[in-house]
């Protein structure tokens, strides 16, 4: 995505959402590789809707992944957000991320967004609009970015998948 950061971040707790202890913007290059579990307390995972089903880390495919799972009942609102990566304005950047299905048989939905905190509501500035996901080879997307003023970005990977489909990657 943005060379493998390491931390030694703990996530916490706020209500359904899982928000980690950032003591410091990552400086690009940055590659997050999801190689093992703990890869995920960098990011922020936030159950939008409350229904218990959202991001966590999936260990069949590779190495690892990120895997947003489904709801039954609810249609996807659910936040997989980096952690800051510091950017300087009028500089390029170029963000790379693959994405899959479980099965072509589901559709499922995504859209990309980053902004200057890692909240729902920060994140104001479109990277991929609503996109349909629906092959189980690993694509890879790539999207250029060119910060107005130097800061701290989040990007944040929105599942917005229908009720009752399958799962992402």
């Amino acid at each position: 995505m943005f060379t493998n950061a390491k931390s030694n971040r703990e996530a916490t707790v706020k209500g359904k959402s899982y928000a980690p202890a950032h003591s410091q913007a990552i400086v690009p290059p940055y590659r997050e590789s999801f190689d093992t579990e703990t890869s995920m307390t960098a990011f922020t995972i936030i159950d939008n809707n409350n229904d218990g089903s959202t991001w966590s880390y999936d260990a069949e495919i590779g190495n690892g992944c990120a895997k947003y799972g489904y709801s039954e009942d609810y249609q996807g609102d659910d936040w997989l957000i980096t952690p800051p990566i510091r950017m300087e304005q009028g500089k390029r950047y170029t963000i790379k991320f693959k994405l899959k299905t479980k099965s072509s048989f589901y559709s499922e939905k995504i859209e990309v967004k980053f902004g200057n905190a890692a909240t729902v509501e920060a994140m104001t500035q479109e990277l991929l609009p609503e996109t349909p996901v629906k092959w189980e080879e690993f694509e890879e997307i790539t999207r250029e970015v060119t910060p107005t003023e130097t800061g701290d970005y989040y990007f944040g990977f929105h599942a917005i998948s229908d009720r009752d489909q399958y799962a992402f990657f």
